[in-house]
């Protein structure tokens, strides 16, 4: 009798492996790391810097390749958001999701993923909200990032998050060379 109550709970449990992998959806991606490094948007009064590294991505409903990232901006010469690239984790999971700055992957058609476009979900840190977007790889030197606002209905207008965006948005970044500093040969 207790052989096959335990054969009854190893098949029980394999059905219910079986039934929720079928859930679970695999980020299909191409072409990540053209976007890995730092991205700038430059103007007088401002400068807005995205840093992006590949990862990995594996929460309740989803897993697979993506891109991790966050930002800086200065503006009038004052830092109004920083961060330190070493702090970044290399993946994404159900314990450290909340605290995501940027996750990336490819946008997708029916023919499969696009190398071209991502699909960018970005938290704005000063407004304290979370926002959609694309990324779009213009050549190998140049992104443009396009954020939008989250709708929904809210029950009390304290709920309703303010409307617009703390950091620039609907802008191209130029890649930033790193600069390589050493030995030059010279003696």
């Amino acid at each position: 009798m207790k052989k096959k109550v335990i054969i009854c709970l190893c098949l029980l449990l394999f059905v219910l492996q079986s039934v929720a992998a079928e859930y679970r959806h695999k980020l299909q991606t191409i072409n990540l790391t053209a976007y890995v490094g730092t991205w700038a948007y430059k103007t007088t009064d401002e400068t807005f810097c995205i840093y992006l590294k590949k990862g990995y991505k594996d929460i309740s409903y989803i897993y697979g390749d993506c891109l991790i990232g966050d930002y800086s901006y200065v503006k009038g010469g004052v830092k109004l958001d920083s961060y330190n690239a070493a702090n970044l984790p290399d993946s994404i999971t159900v314990k450290n999701q909340d605290a995501q700055i940027i996750g990336a992957s490819n946008a997708r058609t029916e023919e499969g993923p696009l190398p071209n476009c991502l699909r960018v979900v970005f938290k704005d840190k000063r407004y304290n909200k979370v926002l959609l977007g694309t990324i779009e790889l213009l050549s190998l030197t140049q992104i443009h990032l396009k954020l939008q606002d989250v709708e929904g209905e809210y029950d009390r207008d304290e709920d309703m998050p303010i409307e617009g965006f703390s950091i620039p948005n609907d802008v191209t970044l130029t890649k930033v060379t790193p600069k390589i500093t050493g030995r030059t040969g010279r003696k």
